[in-house]
């Protein structure tokens, strides 16, 4: 992320939101880790106001929680409120997956192809945070070719939280390689026509997940925020 950004651009509001979103969804702020309105302010040379109306929309989205009479902390999801997501997330993708392929399998294939190249050539270069972010773009691919506003906006209000948890659970080579794996078996098996098969191995991949956050020691509650004295914002949004 770099600060040059031109904000004059656009409202500041969608700037900060846009520098917060990125640094909670590529895990450079911790889960549960209290947030000062102050320092993100001055990191990004902005005033309170549009940070205080990004964090409410980032509420919204379910990244951020505020809690009166303590302040803003970054979400830490319970177990089960993760394992609820993932399932609602698993219903609206293999539906997704199965209407993209009624409605035009010819260039939902084509994108999946392309967007595959693209996290294959960052795998081999071991760019773990371009193949994620490629990898966020694959399963948003299938929404796309749906053709169903109401599943694509389901999907889009708990993305962000899913790909804030994607980033932070591929923590070994083993996990890396099944799933990126996993995306390719996929596209093999819509461009053999095998749709009920893939239906079932996305799940698989999704279900899997699951089991991977499972074994995570997450903290539990919320961060004290003398834990984070250390915390420079602007080391964050200049990296």
């Amino acid at each position: 992320m770099n600060n040059s950004t031109n904000k004059s651009s656009g409202n500041l509001s969608d700037y900060a939101y846009a520098q917060i979103e990125t640094a909670i969804i590529h895990a450079k702020l911790d889960f549960g880790e209290p947030i000062s309105e102050n320092g993100l302010a001055q990191a990004l040379k902005i005033s309170r106001a549009p940070i205080r109306t990004a964090l409410s929309e980032l509420r919204i989205k379910g990244l951020v929680e505020i809690i009166p009479q303590s302040g803003c902390y970054v979400v830490n999801p319970s177990n089960e409120s993760v394992e609820q997501l993932l399932e609602f997330r698993s219903l609206l993708e293999t539906r997704a997956l199965v209407l993209a392929m009624e409605n035009n399998p010819e260039q939902l294939i084509e994108n999946l192809s392309f967007l595959l190249k693209q996290m294959v050539d960052a795998f081999k270069r071991h760019d773990w945070k371009e193949c994620q972010i490629k990898d966020a773009a694959f399963h948003r691919c299938l929404f796309g070719y749906a053709g169903n506003d109401f599943l694509s906006r389901s999907y889009d209000s708990l993305a962000p939280l899913v790909t804030a948890l994607m980033f932070r659970f591929l923590r070994t080579q083993a996990e890396k390689n099944k799933s990126y794996a996993d995306h390719g078996e996929i596209l093999a098996l819509l461009k053999a026509g095998r749709v009920a098969a893939a239906e079932k191995l996305l799940a698989k991949h999704i279900d899997r997940t699951k089991m991977t956050h499972a074994n995570q020691k997450w903290p539990k509650g919320r961060s004290r925020r003398k834990d984070y004295s250390f915390r420079n914002y602007e080391t964050i949004f200049q990296s």
